[in-house]
């Protein structure tokens, strides 16, 4: 099935039909991703899971040939800045279930560089913890779909408390994600991520890094977190594709070093080239 892709520059007016699905219900998935020179970081992986995700929830996944020639379009002429390609079921009659001739949509959106400040990921961040618990559901784990009250909630929260990222857990306590990022943690020198087995969202940076960890010889272990680990943590960061990583120098009343597997982590982001 051939997926139709609309390209929209950030900020300019676009016409959505009223009984899109994505709208009503949330019905699509998406993936942000940064731009530099008119070229995406991290291509293979934004579109690996891309695909996964539109698989995951039923969605016909635009071919990948051709969102690249969109996105090089939206994109012409060079510049930086940040790609969001968003897939929606499309349009469809009042009623969860998803009628048989809706006809999904993939739609392009440009903005401009995130405006993160630099110290961010130089000296670190104080990291918040959201008192907004994520709803468990297996069946959505890992996929980044529209349904993000949760995370409105919680940014909601970090723009009241001055914080520029918390971490979000279950109710019953696991840690599992940012607001908008994955955690990664070095606790007795093992490097730890939370699994995403039945809340939170797989994001590509963190595939980068779990690649390149295992390329190197450094196993990543995916396993539950809970608060007790990070307070024998030695490095605390979070990551995501628009702010790559961002060191922690204190979550609750926690104090970390900016250290070296952070700094190595950093490396190989940014020794990544753009290009599709």
């Amino acid at each position: 099935m051939s997926v139709p892709i609309m390209r929209v520059h950030g900020g300019t007016p676009e016409a959505v039909d009223p009984m899109d699905r994505g709208l009503h219900y949330g019905d699509g998935i998406f993936r942000t991703l940064r731009m530099v020179g008119g070229l995406p970081i991290a291509w293979p992986f934004h579109v690996a899971r891309l695909v996964h995700d539109c698989e995951r929830i039923g969605l016909p996944a635009p071919n990948p040939g051709a969102l690249a020639a969109d996105v090089a379009s939206l994109f012409a002429g060079g510049g930086d800045g940040i790609l969001k390609i968003l897939v929606s079921r499309g349009v469809g009659g009042r009623g969860y279930t998803p009628p048989s001739t809706a006809e999904a949509c993939c739609r392009l959106y440009r903005f401009g560089p995130a405006a993160h400040p630099p110290e961010h990921a130089d000296t670190g961040i104080t990291l918040g913890h959201s008192s907004v618990a994520l709803g468990c559901q297996p069946a959505l784990a890992g996929i980044k779909h529209c349904n993000r009250l949760e995370q409105v909630l919680a940014r909601r929260e970090c723009a009241d408390q001055g914080w520029p990222e918390a971490l979000m857990g279950t109710a019953d306590g696991r840690l599992v994600c940012g607001t908008m990022s994955n955690l990664f943690a070095v606790v007795d020198d093992a490097v730890l991520t939370p699994a995403i087995v039945d809340a939170g969202v797989i994001g590509a940076t963190r595939q980068r890094l779990i690649e390149a960890c295992r390329h190197d010889d450094r196993p990543v272990m995916e396993i539950d977190i809970h608060p007790a680990a990070l307070e024998r943590a030695s490095e605390v960061f979070v990551c995501n594709s628009a702010m790559e990583i961002w060191p922690v120098r204190q979550w609750v009343e926690q104090h970390y070093s900016v250290g070296p597997f952070t700094r190595w982590c950093q490396a190989q982001l940014a020794a990544t080239c753009a290009g599709f």
